[in-house]
Protein backbone atom coordinates (compact mmCIF):
# COMPACT_ATOMS: atom_id res chain seq x y z
CA UNK A 1 0.00 0.00 0.00
CA UNK A 2 1.14 3.52 -0.73
CA UNK A 3 2.01 5.56 2.37
CA UNK A 4 -0.45 8.36 3.10
CA UNK A 5 2.03 11.12 2.22
CA UNK A 6 2.39 9.61 -1.27
CA UNK A 7 -1.37 9.66 -1.99
CA UNK A 8 -3.72 12.27 -3.39
CA UNK A 9 -6.72 12.15 -1.09
CA UNK A 10 -8.69 15.40 -1.29
CA UNK A 11 -11.21 16.16 -4.05
CA UNK A 12 -9.56 19.57 -4.55
CA UNK A 13 -6.21 17.88 -5.26
CA UNK A 14 -7.81 15.54 -7.81
CA UNK A 15 -9.65 18.45 -9.42
CA UNK A 16 -6.52 20.52 -9.76
CA UNK A 17 -4.59 17.68 -11.42
CA UNK A 18 -7.52 16.88 -13.75
CA UNK A 19 -7.96 20.55 -14.74
CA UNK A 20 -4.36 21.63 -15.14
CA UNK A 21 -2.44 18.39 -15.65
CA UNK A 22 -1.10 16.96 -18.88
CA UNK A 23 -2.57 13.65 -20.06
CA UNK A 24 -0.99 10.52 -21.50
CA UNK A 25 -2.86 7.36 -22.40
CA UNK A 26 -2.92 3.92 -23.95
CA UNK A 27 -5.54 1.16 -24.21
CA UNK A 28 -5.25 0.15 -20.54
CA UNK A 29 -4.50 3.31 -18.65
CA UNK A 30 -4.64 7.10 -18.77
CA UNK A 31 -2.49 9.27 -16.52
CA UNK A 32 -2.75 12.95 -15.67
CA UNK A 33 0.48 14.59 -14.51
CA UNK A 34 0.93 17.94 -12.80
CA UNK A 35 4.07 19.47 -11.37
CA UNK A 36 3.16 19.76 -7.70
CA UNK A 37 4.25 21.99 -4.85
CA UNK A 38 5.43 19.00 -2.81
CA UNK A 39 8.93 17.55 -2.99
CA UNK A 40 7.73 13.96 -3.23
CA UNK A 41 5.47 12.14 -5.66
CA UNK A 42 1.77 11.79 -4.90
CA UNK A 43 -0.52 9.36 -6.72
CA UNK A 44 -4.30 9.14 -6.98
CA UNK A 45 -6.42 6.43 -8.59
CA UNK A 46 -9.73 6.84 -10.40
CA UNK A 47 -12.00 4.02 -11.60
CA UNK A 48 -15.36 4.85 -13.17
CA UNK A 49 -18.61 3.21 -12.10
CA UNK A 50 -18.90 1.82 -15.63
CA UNK A 51 -16.48 -0.90 -14.48
CA UNK A 52 -19.22 -2.48 -12.41
CA UNK A 53 -19.92 -2.94 -8.76
CA UNK A 54 -17.64 -1.89 -5.94
CA UNK A 55 -15.90 -5.28 -5.79
CA UNK A 56 -14.72 -5.00 -9.41
CA UNK A 57 -13.76 -1.33 -9.07
CA UNK A 58 -11.84 -1.92 -5.85
CA UNK A 59 -9.88 -4.79 -7.43
CA UNK A 60 -8.80 -2.49 -10.26
CA UNK A 61 -7.86 0.22 -7.74
CA UNK A 62 -5.72 -2.27 -5.80
CA UNK A 63 -3.91 -3.30 -8.99
CA UNK A 64 -3.26 0.32 -9.97
CA UNK A 65 -2.04 1.26 -6.49
CA UNK A 66 0.33 -1.71 -6.45
CA UNK A 67 1.69 -0.76 -9.89
CA UNK A 68 2.21 2.81 -8.66
CA UNK A 69 3.89 1.55 -5.49
CA UNK A 70 6.45 -0.37 -7.55
CA UNK A 71 7.34 2.75 -9.55
CA UNK A 72 7.06 5.43 -6.87
CA UNK A 73 10.80 5.48 -6.06
CA UNK A 74 11.76 5.73 -9.76
CA UNK A 75 9.55 8.76 -10.51
CA UNK A 76 11.12 12.21 -10.48
CA UNK A 77 10.08 14.06 -7.30
CA UNK A 78 7.67 16.97 -7.34
CA UNK A 79 4.82 15.52 -9.41
CA UNK A 80 1.20 14.63 -8.72
CA UNK A 81 -0.24 11.81 -10.84
CA UNK A 82 -3.71 10.38 -11.28
CA UNK A 83 -4.06 6.90 -12.77
CA UNK A 84 -7.36 6.45 -14.59
CA UNK A 85 -8.47 2.95 -15.62
CA UNK A 86 -9.59 2.46 -19.21
CA UNK A 87 -11.75 -0.31 -20.67
CA UNK A 88 -8.75 -2.47 -21.64
CA UNK A 89 -7.78 -2.97 -18.00
CA UNK A 90 -10.58 -5.52 -17.51
CA UNK A 91 -8.71 -8.26 -19.39
CA UNK A 92 -5.18 -7.08 -18.60
CA UNK A 93 -2.83 -9.10 -16.43
CA UNK A 94 -0.86 -7.29 -13.75
CA UNK A 95 2.33 -7.49 -15.82
CA UNK A 96 0.51 -5.75 -18.69
CA UNK A 97 -0.63 -3.00 -16.32
CA UNK A 98 2.97 -2.53 -15.19
CA UNK A 99 4.14 -2.34 -18.83
CA UNK A 100 1.39 0.17 -19.67
CA UNK A 101 2.31 2.37 -16.70
CA UNK A 102 6.01 2.11 -17.59
CA UNK A 103 5.40 3.24 -21.18
CA UNK A 104 3.27 6.19 -20.02
CA UNK A 105 5.83 7.28 -17.44
CA UNK A 106 8.51 7.14 -20.14
CA UNK A 107 6.31 9.16 -22.50
CA UNK A 108 5.77 11.75 -19.76
CA UNK A 109 9.54 11.77 -19.07
CA UNK A 110 8.96 11.12 -15.38
CA UNK A 111 11.30 8.18 -14.76
CA UNK A 112 14.67 8.71 -13.11
CA UNK A 113 15.93 5.54 -14.82
CA UNK A 114 14.39 3.59 -17.68
CA UNK A 115 14.41 0.21 -15.98
CA UNK A 116 11.03 -1.30 -15.13
CA UNK A 117 10.63 -2.54 -11.55
CA UNK A 118 11.16 -6.22 -10.80
CA UNK A 119 7.94 -8.21 -11.08
CA UNK A 120 7.41 -10.83 -8.41
CA UNK A 121 5.43 -13.97 -9.15
CA UNK A 122 2.70 -12.93 -6.70
CA UNK A 123 1.20 -10.28 -9.00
Amino acid sequence: MLPREKRLTKPEEFGQVFRRGKGFGNSILFIKVLKGRQNGVRVGVSVSKKFGRAVARNRIKRLLREAARRYINNIKPGYDLILVAKEGIREAKFEEILEALHSLLLEAKLLCNNRPPAVSSSG
